[in-house]
């Protein structure tokens, strides 16, 4: 039989040495366990710096690209209120040019087109009756 079954003192023995090595083997492994949780650790702790240092970026490039956008904004904002200044100032000088009494003429030329007008459709609208 395997292992000595026959005799009973050398079955004690070699249960006793399997046992060693099962402890020895059981020791072996913790230690083994010990060291991978310790790299698990490392990973972990790298891994987490790896990330808070990406974010840490992304929150710089956002805070850049934010404050590029808010002045581009801005600019294109004093940019535009200088277009419509220039704009005004031009019509301004353009209108200031119109005297009161070539303001009148052009009033009495538009009053005059719209009598005729009116004149013009209320006879059209009488003869077809």
């Amino acid at each position: 039989m395997a292992g000595g079954e026959g005799r009973p003192g050398a079955t004690a023995s070699v249960s006793g040495g399997d046992l060693d090595r099962l402890m020895q083997t059981e020791q072996r492994l913790q230690a083994v366990v010990a060291e991978c949780e310790v790299e698990v650790a490392r990973i972990r702790a790298a891994a987490q710096e790896a990330a808070e240092a990406a974010r840490v970026q992304h929150e710089g490039e956002l805070a850049a690209a934010l404050q590029a956008l808010e002045e581009r904004v801005t600019a294109e904002g004093h940019a535009e209120v200088h277009r419509l200044e220039s704009k005004y100032r031009a019509e301004k000088i353009a209108f200031d040019g119109v005297s009161a009494d070539q303001v009148a003429e052009l009033a009495g030329v538009v009053i005059r087109r719209l009598l005729g007008e009116t004149t013009t459709t209320s006879e059209r609208g009488s003869g077809s009756s």
